[in-house]
């Protein structure tokens, strides 16, 4: 299926015409027309409030490590979740090498849950027969993120 979306690359000193920008308006406009839109429904102070779904993701990179077997990283939102909304969180391993690893996810600083600022995920790497690297190949913890924002419109 043909769309108008076009890829636009340019180096440091290209001249950045006219054409160029109208492209990437035409493409943002086309991405936000085809993103997928969902509702979060809640219920508080027994009515049901609706408001507008939000999907972030990204992945963290895990480097190799001669000693290191337990790794704590901390993943902070941008904008986009209403600052009371305690996100679901998902992750999954993209690795080579390290089979057994676990992820225990809890919300910035002391905090049991994410929140709108982010995550803390803890990363446990079982110790592996070769005792010359606890992490013996760097690896990716890819990470979704569903919560919610006051509805915009309709």
């Amino acid at each position: 299926m043909e769309t108008p979306f076009r890829t636009q690359e340019f180096a440091v000193d290209d001249v950045i015409t006219r054409e160029i920008v109208d492209q990437m308006y035409s493409n943002q406009r086309w991405l936000y027309e085809n993103t997928p839109r969902a509702r979060w429904y809640f219920a508080e102070d027994e009515k049901i409030q609706e408001t507008d779904f939000v999907i972030q993701c990204g992945r963290v990179w895990i480097p190799p490590s001669k000693k290191e077997y337990k790794i704590v990283q901390t993943v902070q939102f941008g904008e986009g979740f209403d600052s009371t909304c305690h996100p679901n969180i998902t992750t999954g391993i993209c690795s080579e090498a390290e089979f057994e690893v676990f992820v225990a996810v809890n919300g910035p600083g002391d905090k049991l849950l994410a929140d709108s600022t982010g995550f803390t995920m803890t990363v446990d790497v079982r110790e592996a027969d070769n005792k010359e690297w606890a992490i013996a190949k760097g690896f990716n913890i890819c990470w979704q993120a569903a919560g919610w924002k006051p509805r915009t419109g309709a």
